[in-house]
């Protein structure tokens, strides 16, 4: 085998070696927000149902505005519906998929601020937890859409801290952070 022939071999089996060992890789990577900071940074913590949503360009990109029907008020105030913006969606024949963002399709327990004429939901997918039905009760799954989440440098922020629980068991501990974290509000 020629010197050229060898490495032209090499060069095509090196990427292919390399790509055989790599693991999975994530389109996002977030910082984890703990239970805390998303309970502080919401006017509310509601479980929502989707009634509609629609989608539309601004500014160069796709938002979603999703109408939901509030149906349990977890924490803080909140109207009976609302409409939730969300990045992405789809317009006629474009569609824009942004990871990390939250995806209001089913019942779900969410931590939303007021943002102009709309809310959102604080920490986008993080502030997402899917209400699953099982064995007679509502427990929560981490929104499927967060992308990978890592802890900041000094900190142990679990992520999607109230997954698994019961919306029971889930609403207590909310409410207790926050009576702590609106106390002075």
């Amino acid at each position: 085998m020629t010197a050229k022939a060898s490495f032209s071999l090499v060069a095509l089996l090196v990427p292919l070696a390399i790509s055989s060992v790599a693991g999975n890789a994530s389109a996002s990577t977030s910082f984890a927000v703990p239970l805390s900071s998303l309970v502080e940074n919401a006017s509310a913590v509601v479980v929502v149902e989707p009634i509609e949503s629609k989608s539309q360009w601004e500014n160069g990109s796709i938002a979603t505005y999703t109408h939901v029907r509030i149906v349990e008020r977890v924490a803080g105030t909140a109207p009976d519906d609302a409409w939730i913006r969300t990045a992405g969606g789809r317009v006629g024949d474009i569609g824009q998929w942004v990871e990390g963002e939250a995806d209001l399709r089913s019942r779900s327990l969410v931590f939303l601020a007021q943002a102009g004429s709309s809310a959102k939901v604080v920490g986008r997918a993080q502030g997402q937890y899917l209400a699953v039905a099982e064995n007679g009760k509502l427990v929560l799954r981490p929104s499927p859409d967060a992308g990978r989440l890592v802890a900041r440098r000094g900190e142990v922020a679990k992520a999607f801290p109230l997954a698994g629980a019961s919306l029971d068991e889930a609403s207590r501990q909310v409410r207790e952070v926050w009576t702590v974290r609106h106390a002075s509000r």
